[in-house]
């Protein structure tokens, strides 16, 4: 809730897809989720600065959601191809989201 209380996830930027299709993987559907973070660490050269924050989930036939790796899911910050603290931040939010709102009727993991 630290990260949510004090602002790392610019929530009026949260853009959410569905049945988004990919050429990497035909036939496939995607829910996409795409925010600004700012730094987790705010350190020399990142005062100021946001990254663009995009989770990709992979949507099964029977609704359930895989969380994608790169190039689906991506993050700005120098480390964000790999494992993130704003995509871990962003990953916990959306499964809440999952879990309380009535538009996301599917299964998360």
């Amino acid at each position: 809730m630290k990260h949510l209380q004090s602002g790392s996830y610019d929530f009026e930027s949260l853009k959410l897809s569905l049945e988004v299709m990919s050429d990497l993987m035909p036939g496939q559907k995607f829910l996409v989720i795409e925010c600004m973070s700012a730094p987790s660490q705010k350190g020399l050269g990142s005062v100021g600065k946001l990254y663009s924050l995009r989770l990709a989930f992979l949507i099964g036939e029977d609704g359930e959601c895989t969380l994608m790796t790169a190039p689906y899911t991506m993050c700005e910050c120098p480390v964000g191809v790999g494992a993130c603290a704003h995509k871990g931040g962003a990953v916990s939010c959306s499964t809440l989201f999952a879990n309380v709102s009535p538009v996301m009727n599917m299964k998360m993991w």
